[in-house]
C-alpha cells in the first residue's frame, strides 16, 4: 500500500484522511493537508524479470540474447521478451519501430504537435484592426474570427493545459468589430438617404 506524507512535518497522512474534501489536520503538526490520490496507489505492482532461455532450441529476444522471446513485432518481426515489447494501438512493437513509428507520426498515440486554433482566432480578430492599413479588412476578418472561434471550440488547444480564454476574446472582439461596421453600414446608408 502506498503512503502519503505531510508536507510540512513528513508525517504519514492516514488514509481515512485521504481524498476529504474539507481536508484534514495533521496528527503531528496540526497543519490543514488536503490529500488527493488515486486508487492505482494501493495496487501492488510486481515486477517479472524475463525467462531465461532453457533450450537452445526457443527463440530468444532480439535485444537480450539471453532472455526468451515470446511474440514478434508486428512492423519488423524481430522477437521480443516481454520487457521489449511495446504495445500501442492493439499492435506490439519493438524500441526501434516505435520510436520510428512515433518520429513519422504512423502513432495517434505519439501527438507531439498541435495547431493552436485559439492563438489563431484571436490573431484573426485583434492584428487587422493594430495595423493601421490593415484595418479595413477587420469587416473580414472579425466574422471570420468568430466563425473560426465556434468551428474550433471543442479542438484541442495544445499540449500543454490552457484554458479557451483566447477563444473568447476573439469571439468578444470579433463581435464588436462586426456591430461597429454593421452600425457605420447603416449610418452611411441613411445618411445617403437623408441627402
Amino acid at each position: 500500500m502506498g503512503q502519503v506524507r505531510c508536507a510540512a512535518c513528513q508525517w504519514p497522512v492516514e488514509v481515512t484522511a485521504w481524498n476529504n474534501p474539507q481536508g484534514e489536520h495533521c496528527k503531528s503538526c496540526g497543519q490543514l493537508t488536503y490529500v488527493s490520490v488515486f486508487p492505482v496507489i494501493n495496487r501492488v505492482h510486481l515486477a517479472v524479470a524475463p525467462e531465461a532461455i532453457q533450450e537452445q532450441s526457443e527463440a530468444s529476444c532480439f535485444y537480450h540474447p539471453q532472455s526468451r522471446a515470446v511474440l514478434p513485432c508486428d512492423e519488423c518481426g524481430r522477437f521480443l521478451c516481454h520487457i521489449c515489447d511495446c504495445a500501442m494501438e492493439g499492435r506490439h512493437l519493438c524500441p526501434d519501430c516505435l520510436n520510428g513509428a512515433a518520429t513519422t507520426k504512423k502513432l495517434l498515440v505519439f501527438d507531439n504537435r498541435r495547431t493552436m486554433h485559439d492563438s489563431i482566432a484571436l490573431s484573426l480578430a485583434t492584428l487587422p484592426f493594430f495595423l493601421y492599413p490593415a484595418t479595413i479588412f477587420t469587416f473580414i476578418t472579425a466574422p471570420l474570427a468568430v466563425y473560426y472561434s465556434c468551428k474550433h471550440w471543442r479542438s484541442p488547444l495544445g499540449i500543454l493545459p490552457r484554458g479557451k480564454t483566447r477563444f473568447v476574446l476573439a469571439i468578444l472582439f470579433g463581435t464588436i468589430q462586426s456591430v461597429g461596421w454593421g452600425v457605420l453600414a447603416w449610418m452611411l446608408f441613411f445618411l445617403r438617404r437623408a441627402t
